[in-house]
């Protein structure tokens, strides 16, 4: 397991838990108010699906946290003696270093697009759970907007911290190390796995925005009732076109090859 898909795990079951919660919190008062009806069965029913919500988010919570400490993680050591944790005791296929400025300019990007992505979220939260806590008839819209809005609040700023948490620099770090293995990538000293159990390397393509130039990997892995995806981006410097062209290759033909694994399943 990824660090990013673990760390997304964990968010997606803290929300799980705090919905149920809510859920059973706005549900119990009416229930106390004992008035057996059909709008009493509907309450009631939400009441469990509260409690099935906020157990199925513990449950998720603890099966990935016992998942993520029994993975051996080995630690070694870069050409620069950077500490990194990977989960492969594979050697380092590609290396390169990218300069502290380049990295901030990078670092500034990749906040103002993640901060859209987290304002339409934001957005969409507080549309569907308004109109979720509208179908039982128990709260106002005022109230309904208002527990969707800080609900949604709470997800987009975990989500924001976590996701943002690779893009941070430790104080006098000159450059940052992007080193690449046979199944993944340590990134400022996060490990991302690219293929792992049920997660896979979808696609690596060649991007630039505002005269920037980076890798985006997308990553995709089978979660309990659907696929979830996250891009990875890594920036490089016009001086490493070489390098990275090789590493486009050789991860786009381990894609062809897994691709043609599993069609001769």
């Amino acid at each position: 397991m990824g660090n990013f898909e673990y760390k997304f795990q964990k968010i997606i079951s803290v929300f799980l838990i705090f919905i149920g919660a809510m859920l059973c919190v706005i549900t119990l008062i009416p229930l106390m108010q004992f008035n057996f009806s059909y709008a009493y069965l509907l309450i009631l029913t939400l009441f469990f699906a509260g409690l099935l919500v906020a157990f199925g988010g513990y449950v998720n919570y603890k099966k990935n946290t016992e998942q993520k400490n029994k993975e051996i993680e080995l630690v070694h050591e870069s050409n620069n003696a950077t500490r990194i944790q990977i989960t492969t005791a594979t050697p380092i296929l590609f290396r390169w270093d990218v300069s502290n400025t380049l990295w901030r300019n990078f670092s500034n990007l990749e906040k103002i697009n993640r901060n859209a992505e987290s304002v339409s979220m934001l957005i969409g939260i507080c549309v569907l759970g308004t109109a979720f806590l509208l179908s039982g008839k128990t709260t106002n819209w005022k109230i309904a907007l208002t527990i969707s809005f800080v609900v949604g609040l709470i997800f987009v700023i975990l989500r924001k911290v976590l996701t943002n948490q690779y893009l941070k620099t430790k104080q006098q770090q000159k450059d940052i190390v992007i080193s690449f293995f046979e199944n993944g990538v340590v990134v400022n000293e996060n490990y991302y796995a690219f293929w792992h159990e049920t997660r896979w390397l979808e696609s690596v393509s060649l991007k630039i925005e505002n005269e920037i130039q980076f890798l985006e990997f997308i990553v995709k892995w089978k979660t309990r009732d659907s696929i979830a995806s996250d891009e990875i981006r890594i920036p490089y410097s016009k001086n490493e076109h070489q390098i990275v062209d090789d590493v486009t290759h050789y991860y786009n033909d381990k894609i062809n090859q897994y691709l043609l694994n599993n069609d001769n399943k």
